[in-house]
C-alpha cells in the first residue's frame, strides 16, 4: 500500500507509510474507531469526542517526534536507526489494541 496522510485535530497532519496503513486498515486496529478514550463526557460536553483510534495515531506522531529528537546527535547507523523507528512507530499504533470498550470503567479505574 502507498504511504498516506491523516489529518488529525490536535497533531496536524500524520503521515503513515503503506506499512503502517495495512496496520492501520487491520480489523483490530480500526475497531479502536468506536472505542471512546473519554468514556461518557461527550454526554456533558458534546465536543470532547476522542476515540482509541486517533489517540493511537496521536501516540505514534508524538513517539516519533520524541524518537527524532533525542536521537538527533546518536551515532547510530541510518539502518538501525530507521528500523528502530519503525519499531516505535508500531508499537505505539498497537499500544491499545487489547482495550475492551468501557475497559477502565469495567475495572473501576
Amino acid at each position: 500500500m502507498s504511504p498516506v496522510q491523516i489529518r488529525d485535530a490536535v497533531h496536524g497532519t500524520i503521515d503513515v507509510s503503506g506499512d503502517e496503513r495495512v496496520v492501520i486498515d487491520h480489523p483490530l486496529v480500526a475497531r479502536l474507531r468506536g472505542v471512546r478514550q473519554l468514556g461518557f463526557v461527550e454526554h456533558v460536553f458534546p465536543g470532547a469526542t476522542h476515540s482509541r483510534y486517533a489517540h493511537a495515531l496521536g501516540v505514534m506522531h508524538v513517539a516519533t517526534r520524541v524518537f527524532d529528537a533525542v536521537l538527533a546527535d546518536a551515532r547510530v547507523r541510518p539502518a538501525d536507526r530507521e528500523r528502530m523507528r519503525r519499531a516505535l512507530r508500531m508499537a505505539a499504533l498497537l499500544h491499545d489494541v487489547g482495550h475492551p470498550p468501557f475497559g477502565a470503567y469495567a475495572r473501576g479505574d
